[in-house]
């Protein structure tokens, strides 16, 4: 890109149902995917990931904004979620295979503290964070390729009980049929 004129591209994850799921921390903990969790209900703490893929962001690229947005699954009034937002720190993300795979993969040195995730309508788009520094780290990587991917990982962070977010697409619909969770929308030059 020449001239100093920004660009934008939207990265839309949903590749497969697996590129998005939740880890419930209570007893065994276990992964579930096809739907992101956030936050803590009656005790039952959540931590989440959302593979964004189809980046079109060249390598070392400057982020001028990067807009993680989420899509309600049910009208939710409890109090608000705490979170924290971090990425795993390679050159192309991918999704955790499991709870250990999750827990011990590297995370980015820049996070986004995200307080008071805010009480939903069902079916509405919501943004969630910039999360600009979060991919500048990422797209600075010598090994980043424009067409890579970014596992974002969401993780509670001292949510109050009864304080559970969920966000989904269509259950039980085929992988090209379900409508994305989530979205990332990159502004860059």
């Amino acid at each position: 890109m020449t001239g100093g004129y920004p660009w934008c591209c939207f990265g839309r994850m949903v590749m497969h149902a697996d590129d998005e799921g939740y880890i419930e921390r209570t007893g065994a903990p276990s992964i579930s995917t096809g739907g992101i969790y956030l936050g803590n209900n009656v005790g039952n703490e959540y931590d989440a990931y959302a593979v964004i893929s189809r980046l079109n962001v060249p390598q070392g690229a400057t982020i001028s904004a990067a807009n993680l947005y989420v899509t309600a699954n049910g009208t939710w009034s409890a109090d608000d979620v705490d979170i924290v937002i971090a990425a795993h720190d390679a050159d192309h993300g991918v999704r955790p295979a499991n709870v250990a795979a999750y827990d011990s993969a590297a995370r980015t040195t820049a996070s986004v503290n995200v307080s008071g995730v805010p009480h939903q309508t069902d079916g509405t788009e919501y943004l969630l964070a910039d999360v600009k520094t979060i991919v500048q780290e990422i797209v600075n990587r010598v090994g980043w390729d424009r067409y890579n991917a970014i596992c974002f990982f969401l993780e509670d962070n001292g949510s109050d009980n009864n304080t559970l977010r969920v966000y989904g697409g269509s259950v039980g619909l085929c992988d090209a049929c379900r409508s994305p969770i989530t979205r990332l929308a990159i502004t860059w030059s």
